[in-house]
């Protein structure tokens, strides 16, 4: 929403569309002027679009700035004047890696975003997920030769990205961060006497809410299983876990190997381990944890007031 001021042309009220002051040498743009209501300071003109956001506690996910603006009645051209804060308790994250949690695109030139972050808040990139352990060297070399795959940790997110063009203003006193990656899956283990087929555990979600890698599936002769690895929290990645054998069951020693652990905020993911053992043979690694996200692109695009904590490159 904007505020507006109008004035009469003789016949018609027209809507004041800028307005200037004389700096002593050259005329400048007003964007705001406020006026005295007898108790408060209140808006009288704004020359762009305004978008004032608190966000709420709890996750907020893919804020598009240039999005809400044209939901809200924006007409694509108008400068958008962003006031977005996020107070304590407040997480602002991405459901994908591949997306902002705080996105600037598409923002006409000349709009201004002043960004605060109390404590407590956060800014985060998408976690990467965990890798899926190695399946047993058994499976792998005779009858499923599809089979033996293990997964790397995937990549973190970016968490904001500040395009030219655009005046954007930092104050932050919380947490900024690229997603943690994704740790990587652990190696595999073979009993040949019994044909026991085990599985490595799978790698734990990166920070910035990253999926866990998947459990080891119950499918082995000595049924070597494992839960899935928990997701990451907003801050931290999760535990990688290691397979375990099930109840009841027996082997000659053998074991799947460790997951590696979730990356924290602006951190790679760990590899899975090799600490698979087989009375036979193991699949020889573990799979490499994922990279981190970016935690903000378009750094010198940016006035920083207050640089707080950030986790992450800080590109461009």
């Amino acid at each position: 929403m904007s505020a507006n001021n109008y004035y009469w042309n003789g016949s018609a009220w027209v809507k004041v569309s800028k307005a200037y002051y004389w700096d002593g040498s050259a005329w400048k743009v007003v964007n705001n002027t406020y006026y005295w209501n007898g108790s408060a300071w209140l808006e009288a003109f704004t020359q762009g679009f305004v978008v004032s956001k608190t966000f709420d506690t709890g996750t907020t996910l893919n804020y598009n700035i240039a999005t809400v603006a044209s939901d809200a009645g924006w007409d694509g051209s108008a400068i958008i004047i962003a006031n977005l804060t996020v107070p304590s308790g407040a997480y602002l994250g991405s459901s994908s890696t591949s997306t902002y949690a705080l996105e600037t695109e598409s923002m006409s030139a000349n709009s201004i975003v002043t960004l605060t972050i109390d404590s407590g808040g956060y800014i985060v990139g998408k976690g990467g997920s965990g890798g899926r352990g190695a399946e047993d060297y058994i499976r792998t070399y005779s009858s499923y030769p599809a089979y033996g795959e293990h997964s790397e940790g995937g990549p973190g997110g970016p968490a904001i990205n500040a395009i030219s063009g655009i005046t954007f203003n930092l104050t932050n006193n919380g947490v900024i961060g690229g997603g943690g990656g994704g740790g990587g899956g652990g190696n595999g283990g073979a009993d040949w006497p019994t044909n026991g087929n085990f599985w490595g555990g799978p790698g734990g979600g990166g920070a910035g809410f990253g999926r866990g890698g998947p459990l080891t599936p119950d499918v082995s002769t000595a049924h070597v299983v494992s839960d899935a690895a928990a997701d990451g929290t907003v801050s931290a990645g999760s535990t990688g876990l290691k397979s375990a054998l099930k109840a009841g069951e027996a082997n000659n020693g053998s074991a799947g190997g460790t997951g590696g652990n979730g990356g924290s905020l602006g951190s790679a993911g760990a590899s899975g381990a090799n600490d698979a053992n087989g009375y036979t043979t193991t699949w020889p690694t573990g799979s490499p944890g994922g990279d981190a996200g970016a935690a903000i692109d378009g750094w010198s695009n940016i006035t920083v007031t207050t640089e707080g904590t950030i986790s992450g490159d800080k590109n461009g």
